[in-house]
């Protein structure tokens, strides 16, 4: 069992800043999403809800939520079809310390900390896309919960851009 566990939810840098001086440090955090230690910043300044897990106050795990189509559009991401004015947001960047991988960790900060948060401010389904080539991703995902909708297909060329989902038939609710 993992002892001296906190679950933080960020909204913005000042959040941040304030987190920061208590000794939880994530915008500096080395992770996939942060390789030049100022993602997580931009993030914040995207409009886009951060779910971070400490353990002590070291960074367990973190999940980036784009609550609004607005965050969707700034962030830049894939064109991933969300209902954001119908209780519908997108999950990005999820990982989890190597440290902590492997301990249920992110299940549990999803239950009992994401998921409450989120259906409290009326989203009810959360959409997650990742590439076929990210392993970790999609099963990390299904561990907490996520169950797949729909197959996607992105092709960039120049300044054209192509998205075309082809959706399973599945419950999409959280």
């Amino acid at each position: 069992e993992i002892e001296n566990l906190t679950m933080k939810v960020i909204t913005s840098n000042q959040d941040a800043d304030e987190l920061e001086a208590e000794g939880f440090e994530f915008r500096s955090y080395p992770t996939k999403w942060n390789y030049d230690l100022e993602m997580n910043r931009k993030r914040l300044d995207q409009g886009v809800l951060t779910f971070c897990t400490f353990v002590g106050y070291e960074l367990a795990a973190i999940q980036w939520v784009l609550p609004s189509q607005q965050a969707h559009d700034r962030m830049g991401t894939w064109p991933q079809k969300v209902d954001y004015a119908n209780g519908e947001a997108s999950s990005r960047g999820a990982w989890v310390n190597p440290k902590y991988r492997q301990l249920g960790l992110f299940r549990h900060a999803a239950y009992f900390h994401r998921d409450p948060y989120l259906i409290e401010r009326g989203i009810t389904v959360l959409r997650a896309a990742s590439s076929q080539y990210n392993k970790a991703g999609p099963k990390l995902a299904m561990g907490i919960g996520f169950t797949d909708y729909a197959k996607a297909h992105y092709v960039k060329v120049l300044w054209w851009k192509f998205w075309k989902e082809v959706p399973f038939d599945t419950d999409q609710s959280m």
